[in-house]
């Protein structure tokens, strides 16, 4: 499971404080691992600057105001393993991918691979298999320039011959033909582009691969080849995956640990079995509640009501407290810490007190 030594300041002060009363010493209340991690957000902000259009803007003298897609967040991810981050729309997720991959900048916090910072590792350490294997591949390409312009930017490879046979060896591997180099894009179905994609992303031999959402613009049927090669993948290189999803079976199915958004903050995190049999946070709660479960057609459901905050207002609190169904006073004003319950971070008021479920 992933390591929590660097949670958000707040979950620090919490430990110490029991430490203390306790009599034992904060270390010592911290998950140890000796698994190497291949990734680390510390503190992890990232803002957008949301400008209003037309003369109002310049006239008005306004600054623009700041969208907090991620806030404060922090996890490690340790070789070999799978890190699923989900939530509802707009919680964050991809914003958080494309901060891990390199591809956005924090606002705030550092992310580190292997000890080092994110902007020194070399290219092609770190790669990502996007949403829609279409848009991500260039139509004009043929499939072995697709895969072999991975190879470019480090010089992973200095002759053709090398190239060519390292793509048709990456194609192989994610059950594709060298054959298939030859093809455009627009000759294969969407399970064959998606591999193409994950060959391209395997060319350079990364660490850790970046999936958001790989599998939602395909088949079902094609959803199970791919996570299945994915899985397989992992087993046969070591890879390590951060896997954005909103489709909570595939997470199951894929996750060895599992980190709940909401609003741009993690609330739940811990092995990802644990959370699905017994979830602690409201939020995730709902969350489950709402995956159709035909085996218990007789089971009162709890739908979860209403729309998420928006981002450039978010409630003070605890953000989830306008859609909680057992929402106090205190959680209208205060922030909640993380607070860990077995092998489970949860940041909430209601699980920190005891209170009563949702049900």
């Amino acid at each position: 499971m992933s390591c929590w030594s660097d949670m958000p300041r707040e979950h620090h002060q919490h430990e110490a404080a029991q430490a203390q009363a306790s009599g034992s010493s904060p270390a010592s209340t911290r998950l140890e691992q000796a698994v190497p991690c291949v990734l680390e957000l510390r503190h992890v902000t990232h803002y957008y600057a949301v400008r209003k259009s037309g003369l109002w803007h310049f006239s008005s003298g306004r600054r623009a105001r700041k969208l907090r897609a991620v806030d404060h967040v922090s996890f490690t991810l340790q070789s070999g393993t799978t890190l699923s981050v989900v939530g509802e729309s707009g919680c964050g997720k991809s914003t958080l991918a494309r901060l891990a991959a390199g591809l956005l900048s924090p606002s705030e916090g550092v992310i580190r691979t292997g000890g080092r910072r994110l902007s020194s590792v070399r290219a092609g350490e770190i790669n990502m298999v996007f949403q829609n294997p279409y848009a991500a591949l260039d139509p004009r390409w043929r499939v072995r320039r697709s895969v072999s312009e991975a190879l470019r930017p480090g010089g992973f490879l200095k002759s053709r011959r090398a190239v060519h046979d390292r793509t048709g060896e990456c194609l192989s591997r994610v059950g594709l033909s060298p054959a298939d180099g030859e093809k455009y894009p627009h000759q294969l179905s969407g399970g064959q582009r998606q591999r193409v994609c994950i060959a391209r992303a395997l060319a350079s031999s990364p660490r850790l691969l970046i999936c958001d959402e790989p599998t939602t613009a395909l088949d079902v049927s094609v959803q199970a080849q791919i996570l299945n090669l994915l899985r397989d993948l992992q087993r046969a290189l070591g890879l390590s995956y951060l896997f954005i999803s909103h489709d909570l079976p595939v997470v199951r199915y894929m996750s060895d640990d599992l980190a709940v958004m909401y609003l741009g903050r993690i609330v739940e995190m811990g092995p990802a079995e644990s959370i699905f049999s017994a979830p602690r946070h409201p939020y995730t709660r709902l969350l489950l509640e709402s995956v159709p479960d035909f085996t218990a057609m007789t089971h009162r459901r709890i739908r979860l009501a209403g729309d998420p905050p928006s981002p450039l207002d978010p409630p003070p609190g605890c953000p989830f407290h306008p859609r909680c169904p057992i929402a106090t006073a205190r959680c209208r004003v205060a922030k909640p810490a993380y607070t860990q319950h077995e092998d489970v971070l949860v940041a909430c008021h209601a699980v920190e007190e005891g209170r009563g479920g949702i049900g």
